[in-house]
């Protein structure tokens, strides 16, 4: 298995979301359907979500480097377990469960085709403007070298300062670059937080998508919502059953949502997707676009 073809939503996470009602002898599918609506296309969670070496790491000796991938469906094993003896029969986790259920949380927020686009747009931008800047020094009369001046930055900087090529790694492999640091860095805060699932035997349920995992702050304005905020909400679908909520208000373990609240949850699904969303049914409901 060369594992040539990598999923940036995990096809073990999508099988909840595979229609109950399959015919005999197909193979089990579900429901994606465009971010701004349309017919929905039925494919087997295996076909969708997925890029050659989306992780893979390629060694100056030509090797093909997975650690990541391997990592990756690590956390994928943890959670389908912790979904279907603990989540599914609506058990409370225990304290190493919840850490893996942050892991993967920690993980699916990172890890997909539009959080590695962004990266790379806002890392590229970065190293224009080290371009930028080197061309013009290289320009530079000695006597205005000797009197340049370098902006100066705000505040103390951590860690070792980054050459121009360190950037355009980030910006050409930002995921495979970034991923571990990250959720080496988000975990425990996310551990921290109160996790509620919320829970519907509506038959549509909750939907997911291909970007599942959102981050909210609704006292946030503009700014883009942080971890360490009081107000901020971490939200992904775990199954069509069952919608976690990581925050930092005191919720119970498991808390039933009304049909309006999961219309309004599905909503949310809807707008914070890159450009498909997944349903269990061949079905969509306009409350979802407005």
């Amino acid at each position: 298995m060369d594992h040539g073809k990598q999923h940036w939503v995990p096809s073990s996470y999508l099988e909840a979301w595979c229609d109950p009602d399959l015919p005999p002898g197909y193979e089990p599918y579900v429901w994606r359907f465009p971010k701004d609506g349309g017919k929905g296309q039925c494919k087997a969670p295996h076909n969708i979500f997925a890029e050659t070496d989306f992780y893979t790491i390629h060694l100056p000796d030509g090797q093909r480097d997975l650690s990541l991938e391997h990592g990756l469906g690590t956390l994928e094993e943890k959670f389908c377990r912790i979904r279907k003896t603990r989540i599914d029969n609506r058990e409370p986790l225990n304290t190493e469960e919840k850490v893996w259920f942050c892991a993967f949380i920690a993980a699916m927020y990172v890890r997909t085709r539009a959080q590695r686009n962004a990266l790379q747009k806002q890392w590229g931008h970065a190293v224009r403007v080290a371009e930028d800047l080197k061309q013009a020094l290289d320009a530079m009369t000695p006597e205005e070298l000797q009197q340049y001046r370098p902006p100066r930055s705000l505040g103390e900087t951590r860690g070792p300062s980054l050459t121009i090529n360190d950037v355009k790694k980030l910006a050409d492999q930002p995921i495979q670059q970034m991923l571990r640091t990250i959720i080496e860095e988000d975990l425990p805060v996310l551990a921290q937080m109160n996790l509620v699932i919320f829970t519907t035997e509506d038959d549509i349920g909750f939907v997911t998508s291909d970007h599942p995992c959102v981050w909210f702050d609704p006292q946030g304005g503009r700014r883009p919502p942080m971890l360490q905020s009081r107000t901020v909400e971490v939200l992904m679908p775990v199954s069509p059953n069952s919608l976690a909520l990581l925050c930092w208000e005191d919720f119970p373990n498991y808390k039933d949502m009304s049909l309006l609240e999961v219309d309004n949850a599905n909503r949310f699904q809807q707008m914070g997707c890159d450009e498909y969303f997944v349903v269990r049914r061949s079905a969509s409901k306009p409350v979802w676009f407005t």
